[in-house]
């Protein structure tokens, strides 16, 4: 077998095992940046204050039954925020306000969701008293709105977003059911500002 010049082990290596048969590895404190230091330390209070902030996001969405409505009540500026069910983490994301607003658009109703950096551009449809139905299409901050591809386009078209609305006391509430992306569920939570 050819010798190996010493040079020919990493240092890593030699560190390593160094470190392990002395009993001196550094311990995770030492490695680790002071603010992940502090949120460690303070991980499970801040997990305690959070869970009853999540689930008071989902209670105020769904606090009231569907009641019926006119869509003049849905026309204005609202406070909107994504509520994501289910999906890849099996739990709920509840995320901040942003800016929504409901206009008349001949004899449909338009909504856009106006900040934020996923946004959604869509028409509002009479389906039973108390229920209407978004056809809408997502689209980026970056990007203009996106048309909803009806019938005769591609299926499925990963930028439509298919919608049940609802008037919830003072509140509307869009459920999307089975969206492409990351959840199983949506509901977007529109309030007053």
């Amino acid at each position: 077998m050819p010798h190996l010049p010493a040079l020919a082990v990493p240092l890593w290596l030699v560190l390593a095992t160094a470190a392990v048969a002395q009993g001196s590895a550094p311990s995770w404190q030492t490695l680790a940046a002071p603010l992940d230091r502090a949120r460690i330390d303070r991980a499970w209070a801040t997990f305690d204050a959070l869970l009853p902030r999540v689930r008071a996001a989902l209670d105020a969405a769904l606090a009231s039954e569907p009641r019926p409505f006119e869509a003049a009540e849905l026309v204005g500026d609202w406070r909107c925020r994504t509520i994501k069910l289910g999906g890849i983490g099996g739990g709920i994301t509840a995320y901040g306000w942003f800016a929504c607003r409901v206009t008349a658009d001949g004899p449909a109703l338009r909504l856009d969701k106006l900040t934020g950096s996923q946004r959604l551009t869509g028409t509002i449809h009479p389906d039973a008293p108390d229920r209407m139905i978004l056809l809408g299409a997502l689209h980026y901050h970056y990007e203009g709105p996106q048309p909803y591809a009806g019938p005769g386009t591609p299926d499925p078209d990963l930028r439509n977003m298919g919608g049940i609305v609802t008037m919830r006391g003072p509140d509307a509430v869009i459920l999307f059911p089975e969206p492409h992306y990351e959840s199983e569920a949506d509901l977007l939570h529109m309030v007053r500002p």
